[in-house]
């Protein structure tokens, strides 16, 4: 069509072919969504013993999925509660865990999928272990948006919803740990459903021992590349491209998908392009959820909006409650850039004088990319701040007993 496109410019008849070429394109978008569908068909009705509320990847190693998470959202002017659940996996250590287990929890960014994140995950237990001679049992909170066969029955979920659904799982996880406490870590967006968890009072009267910012995601730049991300996802005309985009990639050959995964990823393991292939191009919701929970994102972290997440975090600081907070900022960061390193450190500053939360540290990681948990040099790097500055900052009294250290087990949680 470009070809013929290009021909007919330099013969004078570009007016007479572009609306032939237009509605080419568009019977063949229309073709790949019908057959798209046929083949959604074809699938369930194989498939039509199984529960479909199933996790986006098969158990894989040992692990084992749980579903969790429920949500609530407003339809037709009522409160009704959606069956949409995201999913929890755990890493236990060998020896097992009791209520002086220490926890480490990781809200994801977007996409919320938890197994992008095992690798950095099991990286923060072993350097527990490495600087603490301790380990404790890690969490991974998977996002309702991103997981279950039928997500797109329903609407997308918005990023406030998403953040809302962790709360049962987290008062859960609490209650295993009540003297250990709990270790938040936040990555981008996550980073701001923590502090959203913290507004709402969601945690209860858990032992939040520290949060853990990592290339927190908390207010949208509105000049430059977010700006343009944002105009593009609002268009009309998008959405079927994206519809296209999602279905096209659903039915590539698996060969093909094995070579093009690693690289619109930005993958490195095969572990990573393993759950690509399983996510993105396996069902296609999945893109779908990125783009349209990252429009609720730019609308609640908007300047304007008191949801905002350095408004949420000012807020937090001055309070008795609030816990020790480490925010970690990487060097050239699209999404938490260096002015938001420096507004987090006047915030600290200013909360310090105050009498606010006096362990509120920002680091520098350096030349760390935002999606740190996919290359392992880097998330190991992370993961090593993190364990070290706890066990820097943990108070004398809460000093744990080395435990002798075994092979790990992972599995999925049971809350």
């Amino acid at each position: 069509l470009i070809m013929s496109t290009r021909r007919a410019s330099t013969q004078g008849n570009g007016a007479v072919l572009l609306p032939k070429v237009l509605l080419s394109i568009v019977l063949l978008s229309i073709a790949v969504q019908q057959h798209s569908k046929w083949v959604t068909r074809t699938f369930a009705d194989v498939h039509s013993v199984i529960d479909h509320q199933q996790p986006a990847l098969p158990a894989t190693a040992g692990f084992k999925h749980a579903l969790p998470l429920a949500w609530w959202s407003a339809a037709a002017g009522t409160k009704r509660q959606q069956k949409r659940k995201g999913e929890v996996l755990e890493l236990f250590p060998a020896s097992g865990i009791s209520s002086d287990t220490p926890s480490v929890v990781i809200i994801p960014g977007n996409p919320g999928i938890p197994h992008f994140y095992c690798n950095f995950g099991k990286q923060v237990q072993e350097s527990y272990y490495e600087k603490q001679g301790v380990e404790p049992a890690v969490y991974i909170l998977g996002y309702a948006n991103f997981v279950s066969e039928t997500a797109r029955a329903q609407e997308v979920a918005s990023i406030d919803d998403e953040a809302s659904s962790f709360s049962d799982a987290l008062e859960i996880i609490a209650a295993r740990h009540k003297e250990g406490g709990m270790v938040l870590v936040g990555h981008s967006i996550g980073a701001w459903c923590a502090l959203r968890l913290i507004q709402q009072k969601c945690l209860g009267q858990t032992h939040l021992r520290k949060l853990v910012l990592a290339a927190p995601y908390l207010q949208f730049d509105a000049s430059g590349k977010q700006a343009t991300l944002r105009s593009l996802f609002q268009r009309a005309l998008f959405r079927p491209v994206v519809t296209l985009v999602s279905s096209f990639a659903v039915m590539l050959p698996s060969w093909i998908q094995q070579l093009v995964a690693p690289l619109v990823g930005g993958v490195r393991t095969q572990a990573a392009t393993e759950a690509l292939l399983g996510t993105f191009f396996r069902q296609e919701h999945h893109l779908e959820s990125m783009v349209y929970m990252a429009l609720t994102e730019f609308e609640l972290l908007d300047v304007s909006r008191s949801t905002n997440g350095f408004t949420l975090l000012e807020s937090m600081l001055p309070l008795p409650s609030c816990p020790p907070v480490l925010a970690l900022f990487a060097d050239h960061d699209v999404w938490a850039g260096a002015e938001h390193a420096r507004c987090v450190k006047r915030m600290f500053a200013d909360a310090s004088f105050t009498g606010g939360s006096p362990q509120a540290v920002v680091k520098d990681l350096g030349a760390v990319s935002h999606s740190f948990v996919l290359v392992p040099e880097e998330s190991r790097r992370v993961a090593d701040i993190i364990a070290t500055h706890d066990f820097e900052t943990r108070p004398q009294h809460e000093a744990i007993e080395p435990t002798p250290r075994n092979r790990c087990s992972l599995r999925a949680a049971t809350c």
